[in-house]
């Protein structure tokens, strides 16, 4: 009895394509959600399950590092730089919530993967993971030959060879500064592509110059948002909130996915050594938001300022259920968030001032 690969057989794999990142089954990463309120009051809305992060909201999107005033669990409050949000938050997801994801899903490839002591001690010091599937693997007995299917090699990338679950303090833990310095790295990419700025009021979600700071990018970011395409050629290229096809647009835009973004969204991941990024404003069909926003270049005055700004605000005729909130999604490689925005969709009064500030 032989068993062997088909003469015929130019691959004993599947193609792994051009882009490492995308050729694993299942990489560790942020894969689960969480959403905060941006601010630590909430606006016309209450829900006690979504607890405020205005700290982490504020140094990410605000590019603030200021002071803040936290109250723990026991009532004291102390004071932080907005930075220790950012070491919170990946301390308390990027074992209990990732790792535990990520190793629930590699081992469902085969059941050995958990059961074996052995293969799961290694498997718990992978970060990604391929099921490579054989081809052409055949049996010979004699004059006869068949193909053999379902075979596979399972193989795993590591970056230091140390076990994701160990018991060593985050001072210590090199998996845990790996991950916050990738983050870290993500987010200041993200800032200094998008050129990010503290906005001149706070009740503003995102204020940047548009301006990166790669100086073989020549053009400014808020050049390429093409408003015909964004509005789906509305005829007074306004975006509607509660318009699907529109927000769909708008985020395709607001990540750099559009064609003419390609510098872009290549020099965020680049310099950020980052796999994934994505800003999302919300869509639901049950809950919208009747406001308009339209692109203003002109110089006001004051705080009605440049950029996507708050053109209408219209009654509930116009849709399913009036909520006055946007939740903001935010995605890197190590984290996921919604963000609550809320304050600006409450009334008239806050109409023509910038949501998202051109600077």
């Amino acid at each position: 009895m032989t068993v062997k690969f088909a003469d015929n057989e130019d691959k004993i794999y599947e193609s792994l394509g051009n882009d490492i990142n995308s050729a694993w089954d299942v990489t560790y990463n942020a894969n689960e959600n969480v959403t905060y309120s941006w601010k630590n009051e909430q606006t016309d809305w209450k829900d006690e399950s979504i607890a405020p992060n205005k700290a982490l909201y504020d140094y990410i999107m605000h590019k603030d590092n200021g002071i803040q005033t936290i109250v723990d669990d026991s009532g004291e409050s102390q004071s932080q730089e907005n930075i220790k949000a950012v070491e919170e938050y990946v301390k308390s997801n990027y074992i209990n919530k990732w790792y535990k994801n990520y190793l629930s899903e590699v081992e469902s490839f085969d059941s050995k993967l958990k059961s074996d002591t052995e293969l799961n001690a290694i498997v718990k010091k992978t970060t990604s993971i391929k099921n490579l599937k054989l081809k052409g693997l055949v049996i010979k007995i004699g004059e006869y030959e068949s193909e053999l299917d379902g075979f596979s090699i399972v193989f795993g990338y590591t970056t230091n060879n140390k076990d994701f679950e160990s018991s060593e303090s985050e001072s210590s833990n090199e998996n845990y500064k790996s991950v916050l310095a990738n983050l870290e790295a993500g987010i200041k990419s993200f800032q200094d592509t998008f050129g990010v700025e503290k906005p001149t009021s706070d009740k503003k979600a995102i204020a940047y110059t548009g301006k990166s700071n790669n100086e073989s990018i020549t053009k400014n970011l808020w050049d390429t948002y093409d408003m015909a395409k964004i509005s789906n050629n509305d005829k007074y290229g306004w975006i509607y909130l509660w318009q699907k096809t529109q927000i769909s647009n708008l985020n395709q835009y607001l990540s750099l996915k559009a064609v003419d973004q390609a510098e872009f969204r290549n020099n965020l991941l680049t310099k950020g050594n980052q796999s994934d990024f994505s800003i999302e404003v919300s869509y639901s069909p049950k809950e919208q938001i009747p406001v308009r926003l339209a692109l203003s270049n002109n110089n006001n005055e004051g705080d009605k300022t440049n950029g996507f700004i708050i053109d209408g605000y219209y009654d509930k005729s116009l849709v399913t259920s009036v909520i006055r909130y946007m939740d903001i999604k935010f995605k890197l490689n190590f984290i996921n968030i919604n963000f609550r925005v809320d304050s600006m969709f409450v009334n008239h009064s806050n109409r023509w001032n910038s949501l998202i500030q051109k600077l």
